[in-house]
């Protein structure tokens, strides 16, 4: 049965089928857009340790998505960063936790700094929200990338806050 699929397996009832840690569910919510499923998820944000290893399982889906997002044609950075800038809204964080975001998923600095790793994890939901649209994934994609990154972080030893 390993050597299934994640979506046969679910489909012969043999795996749950939602991220098992809260801010996997969180980022589920963002990406398929289910307003009011996220803000439930929202309003336990508090119950999530204070700790940067926390927010890994959304700089690591960011950084798949990422990937995927500028191998489209007509996509890059910039225009990633325009458009998240352009959003406005007093809680999203300013360009900079942005462009930290970007780069820790691209492996260019090699994770968020510790004190910015709640802002950024804001950047990297609100950036993966805005690339969806183009990347045209469905829900079970989006379900299964999250648990794969759940399941490799615990795999290193992360202990993710559960849902």
């Amino acid at each position: 049965m390993s050597g299934l699929g994640a979506g046969f397996r679910r489909l012969l009832g043999k795996e749950e089928v939602e991220p098992q840690s809260l801010l996997g569910r969180w980022l589920v919510t963002r990406l398929v857009d289910r307003p009011e499923e996220h803000k439930r998820y929202v309003a336990r944000f508090g119950e999530v340790p204070d700790e940067p290893e926390q927010g890994l399982i959304v700089q690591e889906v960011f950084a798949c998505l990422l990937e995927r997002y500028l191998a489209l044609a007509g996509t890059s950075e910039d225009g990633l960063l325009d458009e998240y800038e352009g959003i406005g809204r007093p809680n999203v964080p300013e360009r900079a936790v942005g462009e930290v975001a970007i780069h820790a998923a691209l492996g260019r600095i090699p994770r968020v700094p510790p004190d910015l790793w709640l802002p950024a994890l804001v950047a990297h939901g609100t950036l993966a929200m805005l690339m969806m649209p183009r990347l045209e994934l469905p829900y079970p994609q989006v379900v299964d990338l999250v648990r794969e990154k759940e399941q490799e972080l615990i795999a290193r030893g992360i202990a993710l806050c559960p849902a």
